[in-house]
């Protein structure tokens, strides 16, 4: 079994703040960007490790129930939303070098490689940007398609692009999300070309989303 997603939560009450500032959703981005690093690490039982930001009082005793580790590290999420965006995303990347740290005992793992993660997203300046799936090309081989991601703490930007064959961009229009996160990118499913000029997007789980994007002329 290999270890595949690491998840960040808390004792945050949510009753006193606003979804976009609820800690979980803010952290996906940067626990997202962390997991797609996770190249074959092995482990006997666990694919997934959900680190719990708590109070002392909160405080629990790791629990294993394969394929699941849950974990927890003392951590005063009142303090989180207090900080800017870029504040933010490296305290996330701290927390999730803490909980794996501890994860790491358990699972007798080298948390070095964990600190190697922390290093690439680092470079990356802690963004999540990415191009979702392989362009598709349209009827005609004369344009591709594609979809580019910026996904941030509480914000997810999604754009269609379409380019000729020398790179050249035709179209470059934002998708509207109805929801932040990852259910906004729940409208990931299927890119399609409908004919040479026209292409859409159609939601992973709802049959009748569907964005479409045309274009006047090559």
């Amino acid at each position: 079994m290999y270890l595949k997603e690491i998840r960040l939560y808390s004792d945050q009450d949510v009753s006193k703040c606003s979804f976009l500032e609820t800690f979980h959703i803010q952290a996906e981005a940067i626990t997202d960007l962390f997991s797609s690093y996770l190249n074959k690490i092995y482990t006997d039982k666990v694919r997934i490790v959900n680190i719990n930001c708590v109070s002392e009082k909160n405080f629990e005793k790791p629990i294993l129930i394969s394929p699941f580790l849950d974990v927890c590290i003392l951590y005063d999420v009142g303090t989180f939303n207090e900080l800017g965006d870029e504040e933010k995303e490296k305290e996330l990347v701290n927390l999730i070098l803490r909980g794996m740290k501890v994860a790491s005992e358990i699972l007798d793992l080298d948390d070095a490689l964990f600190m190697d993660i922390a290093k690439r997203i680092s470079f990356l300046d802690y963004k999540n940007r990415f191009i979702w799936k392989k362009p598709k090309f349209s009827p005609d081989k004369k344009l591709k398609a594609y979809v580019r991601v910026e996904w941030g703490l509480q914000k997810v930007k999604v754009e269609i692009v379409i380019e000729d064959k020398k790179k050249n961009c035709i179209l470059e229009e934002d998708v509207e999300l109805k929801h932040p996160g990852r259910m906004g990118l729940d409208v990931l499913g299927e890119l399609v070309w409908i004919d040479s000029k026209t292409v859409e997007l159609r939601h992973q789980y709802i049959k009748d989303e569907v964005y479409q994007f045309s274009i006047k002329s090559v």
